[in-house]
């Protein structure tokens, strides 16, 4: 039994390739009354060598994928950075864009600021929901979707903090 265990634990290990060994660990497994099928069996089995039993297969894979870990991560790490860069470069595009839009809120021409989301545009339903409609369907802008809003629907337009209705 103790040589039987021996030969187990060096197929385990890879040190026997021999199809012999896996036709052992098979009848030792039998001999402890454990099929190959038994789940609860072999995981006490593992439980009390502290062993994991795997098919060789599934260790080669791990194996390669083991081998493979350091490109991938090289290779994850420089696309990490490649997409921190553009992250930068697109948040320095942003700045101007923030003030442009600054600018836009508060000019009364163009009266976004006007907008009223919680106003009825339609038999209950808020302009808010109308500008999301619009945005879902034609592809607008939220702010294209807003102006266009409040230029065919007065209730929209808030003016000096007071609705239109």
């Amino acid at each position: 039994l103790i040589a039987l265990s021996f030969l187990f634990f060096l197929d385990h290990c890879n040190i026997i390739h021999m199809e012999s060994a896996h036709v052992l660990r098979s009848s030792v497994l039998k001999s402890l009354s454990i099929s190959d099928d038994d789940p609860k069996g072999l995981a006490s089995l593992e439980a009390s060598s502290g062993l994991k039993f795997i098919a060789v297969d599934q260790y080669v894979f791990w194996m390669y994928e083991l081998d493979d870990a350091p490109k991938k991560i090289q290779s994850a790490e420089e696309e990490l950075e490649q997409l921190e860069e553009n992250q930068m470069a697109i948040e320095e595009e942003l700045v101007p864009l923030a003030e442009e839009f600054a600018k836009l809120l508060a000019n009364p021409l163009v009266k976004l600021g006007h907008f009223c989301g919680e106003c009825s545009w339609h038999r209950g339903t808020s302009c808010a929901s109308r500008v999301e409609y619009l945005m879902n369907t034609y592809r607008d802008s939220k702010v294209k979707a807003q102006v266009a809003l409040m230029e065919n629907t007065p209730s929209c337009d808030r003016q000096n903090g007071e609705t239109s209705v």
